[in-house]
C-alpha cells in the first residue's frame, strides 16, 4: 500500500531479522496517497477506524501507532461524535473507543452484556466475575494498615464503586500507588501529606467528572439509538409487508409483553442480530437498498418461522374449542353419573388416554366435529378410568413391596386395600390409606402435561398384550391437546408420585394394634373402617409426647383418659424405640365413652369428600362447606347436565368427614374412671 506502507512498514525486519519485501497492493485504496487516506480515515466513526485496523497488518501498524495516527486520524474521528467527552490522557484513543462503544471484559474477554460493567472512573470494562481482581473492600486492600492511609483511600482519593448494592469496593491499583507514594514521604511531613492529598483529590475529581460525562453520553446515545432503531423497524415492516408477510409482522413486531415465550425468544435473537449488524450505531433512520440486501436474508426466515408458529397456534386454538365443546361436557357427564365416593381420574388424565386422543385427533382441526366423533371415547370412559386406576395401583404396590413390613413378600392388590396399609406423603406428612392416596392432591402435578414448564408432556399408551398403561412423550399434534390445559392449569394435574409417597411401617404397626383392640381381623379393609370412623382410647406414651410438643395444648389434653378418631390417631402416632417396655397402645371405648366421642365428633368442623369434578387443585376448598364447594363449581363453570338443582343435589349427597388436625383439637377427654372407683389409666397399663 503506497501511502500506509511508506509510513508504517517500509523495510521492516521480520522476527528472524531478515528484511521483508514491500507488499504490493492490488486494490484501488492501496494506490491512494497517505494524505488522502488520512483524510478518509479522520472522517470515519471511531468504531469504523477500529475495524479498519483489524483488516490488514499495514492498516493496523499505522492506525494503532499513536505517533503517526493520533493527531491526524483518531482525534478528528472522536471529535465528529456529538457530545462525546474528550479522551483522557492516561489511555489511548483506540482503548477509549473500545470503552465507549463496545462491551467486552478487559480481563477475560467476555462479551456477555448483562455481566460486563463499564467503569468509567478507571477506564475499564470488567465482568462481575473479574471485578474482584481489580477492586476490593478496604479491609482486603494490601498494605492499607495505617489509619491515615485508610482515610485517604476511603474518603478522599481512590475511586470506588458499588456492585449489586453491596459494600463499596476500591480500585486496588490506585490504592497501591497511593500507599507507595505515601510511604515515600518524609516522616511526619504534614505539608507533603497535604500536597499528596490535594493532588489525588484533584485527580479523583477529574475522574468523577469524566464518569458523569460518559454516563450522560451513554444515556443519550442509547435513547437516540432506540429511536432510530424503531424507525428502522418500521421500514423493515413496510418492506416485509410488500413481500406478503403483513400478518406475521403484526404478531412478531409487537410489545414483548404481548408475545408468547417462543416468540419472545425468537424476537430477542433477531433484535440481537440487529444490534450486532448496526453495532448499536445508526447514522440515519432510512433503510438503504444496500442495507436491505444484507437484512433480507436474515429477516425472511424469521417471518417464515412466525408464519409456521401462527399456523400451529391456530390449530391449537381449534383444539381448545373442540375440547371445550365436546370433551369437557362428556367428562362432567361421566363424573356426575358416577358414585359420589368413587375415585375419578382428572380431566388431564382422561385427555391423555388412547381413546380420547384418537377421538380428538380423528379429524383435522379445521373440519367440523360432532357428537358421533366422541361417542366411542365417551362410552369407554368407565373402562379408561379402570385402566388409569390399575396404573396408579401398580405404582402404590411397588412402594409397598419395597417396605420393611412386606419386604420379600408377594404383594397383590388385596394388600393395599387393607386398613393397615398406610402411606405417608413426604410433602404434607399426612398419613392415609389407598383410597385417599388415589385422590391426594400432593400426588398430582401439571408437569406431565407440559403446562407452564420446560417439559414437553406425556400421554398414556396401552401396553401391547396387556390392559395396563404406560407413559411416553407426546409428539406432534398430540401436544395440541395440552394447549387446552394451559388455560386451565388447575385442571391439568396428572398422577405423578416422583418420590412423594412412602409406605409407613410405624403407622402400619399402630393400625394393627388398633384393629386388635377393636376386635377386627387384620384382613379388615380400609373402606370398612373408614365407613365407621371409630374412636379409640389412647394409652400409648407416644401421644403424651405428641401433646408435649404443642405450643398451647387444651386443658382436656392432659386428662387421665383421652380418645381420638382412628384416622387422627394414625396421623399423630410417633415411632417407638427398640428397647421400649411393652405396654397397651389402645383401648376400646365402652358405650358411655362412645357417646362422648360421638358428641365430640358432631361438634367438630365437617368437610366434604369432593370428587375431582374438574381439578384436584380444588383441594383448596377441601375444608370448606357445601356452599363453598357449590361456589367453586360455579366459578369453574361446572354444572350437572340436568341443571343447577341437580348440581346441588349431587353436592348434598357427598359424604362428610373431619380432616386430621392438631392434637389439641382432635382429642376428646373421657370421664376419669378413678372418680367412680374404677381403674385409672395408669393401672390399665
Amino acid at each position: 500500500m503506497t501511502g500506509v506502507v511508506a509510513a508504517s512498514e517500509r523495510s521492516l525486519p521480520n522476527r528472524h531479522g531478515a528484511q521483508e519485501p514491500e507488499r504490493k497492493g492490488v486494490d484501488m485504496i492501496s494506490e491512494l496517497p497517505l494524505d488522502i487516506l488520512r483524510e478518509i480515515f479522520s472522517r470515519l466513526h471511531p468504531t469504523a477506524v477500529l475495524r479498519l485496523a483489524q483488516t490488514c497488518k499495514p492498516f493496523r501498524k499505522y492506525l494503532m501507532n499513536r505517533t503517526l495516527a493520533r493527531a491526524s486520524v483518531w482525534i478528528p474521528a472522536l471529535e465528529l461524535v456529538e457530545d462525546l467527552p474528550p479522551c483522557p490522557e492516561d489511555i489511548s484513543e483506540p482503548q477509549y473507543t473500545y470503552l465507549m462503544f463496545y462491551s467486552r471484559c478487559d480481563e477475560c474477554r467476555s462479551i456477555d452484556t448483562e455481566k460486563v460493567v463499564h467503569i468509567y472512573l478507571t477506564h475499564q470494562m470488567l465482568c462481575l466475575d473479574c471485578i474482584p481482581k481489580h477492586f476490593a473492600t478496604i479491609g482486603n486492600i494490601p498494605n492499607v494498615t495505617d489509619e491515615k492511609i485508610g482515610i485517604l483511600v476511603t474518603e478522599w482519593t481512590v475511586p470506588s464503586i458499588s456492585i449489586l448494592e453491596a459494600e463499596p469496593v476500591y480500585h486496588k491499583e490506585s490504592a497501591k500507588k497511593l500507599v507507595e507514594e505515601y510511604k515515600a514521604l518524609p516522616p511526619d511531613d504534614v505539608d507533603a501529606v497535604g500536597d499528596l492529598q490535594s493532588r489525588w483529590e484533584e485527580w479523583k475529581e477529574s475522574c468523577v467528572e469524566h464518569d458523569r460525562l460518559c454516563r450522560s453520553f451513554l444515556d443519550h446515545s442509547i435513547q437516540a439509538y432506540r429511536c432510530l432503531k424503531e424507525k428502522r423497524k418500521k421500514e423493515i415492516i413496510k418492506r416485509m409487508s410488500e413481500l406478503g408477510f403483513s400478518q406475521e409482522c403484526e404478531t412478531f413486531f409487537t410489545d414483548l409483553e404481548d408475545m408468547s415465550r417462543d416468540q419472545r425468544a425468537r424476537w430477542k435473537e433477531l433484535d440481537l442480530t440487529f444490534d450486532c449488524l448496526w453495532s448499536r450505531r445508526i447514522d440515519t433512520d432510512k433503510l438503504t437498498d444496500c442495507e436491505w440486501k444484507e437484512l433480507d436474508g436474515i429477516v425472511i426466515p424469521y417471518m417464515e418461522g412466525e408464519r409456521a408458529y401462527q399456523s400451529e397456534q391456530h390449530r391449537k386454538e381449534m383444539m381448545v374449542h373442540r375440547m371445550h365443546t365436546w370433551f369437557k361436557p362428556a367428562f362432567l357427564r361421566f363424573i356426575f353419573s358416577s358414585p359420589t365416593n368413587a375415585g375419578i381420574a382428572t380431566p388431564g388424565e382422561f385427555a391423555l388416554t388412547p381413546e380420547w386422543r384418537k377421538a380428538l385427533l380423528s379429524k383435522p382441526t379445521e373440519e367440523d366435529f360432532s357428537a358421533d366423533d366422541i361417542a366411542e371415547a365417551e362410552a369407554q370412559m368407565p373402562a379408561s378410568w379402570e385402566k388409569i386406576r390399575r396404573w396408579k395401583t401398580e405404582q402404590l404396590m411397588n412402594i409397598v413391596r419395597k417396605s420393611k413390613t412386606y419386604e420379600g413378600q408377594d404383594v397383590r392388590e388385596d394388600v393395599i386395600l387393607l386398613a393397615s396399609t398406610i402411606f405417608r406423603c413426604s410433602e404434607c406428612q399426612e398419613r392415609y390409606t389407598y383410597a385417599t392416596a388415589i385422590i391426594h392432591r400432593c400426588n398430582y402435578d401439571a408437569k406431565k402435561l407440559g403446562v407452564h414448564c420446560s417439559e414437553k408432556g406425556v400421554v398414556f399408551e396401552e401396553s401391547s398384550g396387556s390392559r395396563t398403561l404406560t407413559c411416553r412423550a407426546a409428539t406432534g399434534p398430540e401436544r395440541w391437546i395440552f394447549k387446552f390445559f394451559e388455560h386451565y392449569r388447575t385442571q391439568s394435574d396428572v398422577w405423578d408420585l416422583d418420590g412423594k409417597v412412602t409406605f409407613d411401617d410405624e403407622a402400619h404397626e399402630h393400625v394393627v394394634h388398633m384393629l386388635d383392640v377393636l376386635g377386627r381381623g387384620r384382613s379388615t379393609l380400609a373402606t370398612d373402617i373408614e365407613r365407621e370412623q371409630p374412636y379409640v382410647q389412647l394409652l400409648c406414651p407416644c401421644y403424651e409426647e405428641e401433646a408435649s410438643h404443642q405450643d398451647k395444648p387444651r386443658e382436656d389434653v392432659g386428662a387421665s383418659r383421652r380418645a381420638m378418631k382412628w384416622t387422627d390417631a394414625v396421623n399423630r402416632a410417633r415411632p417407638h424405640s427398640a428397647g421400649e417396655t411393652p405396654h397397651p397402645w389402645y383401648a376400646k371405648l365402652d358405650d358411655e365413652d362412645q357417646t362422648s366421642a360421638a358428641k365430640f365428633e358432631r361438634e367438630r368442623h365437617q368437610s366434604i369428600h369432593m370428587p375431582p369434578l374438574w381439578s384436584f387443585k380444588m383441594g383448596y376448598y377441601e375444608s370448606s362447606s357445601r356452599e363453598s364447594y357449590l361456589r367453586a363449581l360455579k366459578r369453574n363453570r361446572m354444572e350437572h347436565p340436568e341443571g343447577a338443582d341437580a348440581t346441588k343435589a349431587y353436592v348434598d349427597s357427598l359424604p362428610s368427614f373431619t380432616k386430621p388436625c392438631k392434637i389439641g383439637s382432635c382429642v376428646v377427654a373421657l370421664p376419669s374412671l378413678s372418680a367412680e372407683g374404677g381403674e385409672t389409666a395408669a393401672e390399665m397399663q
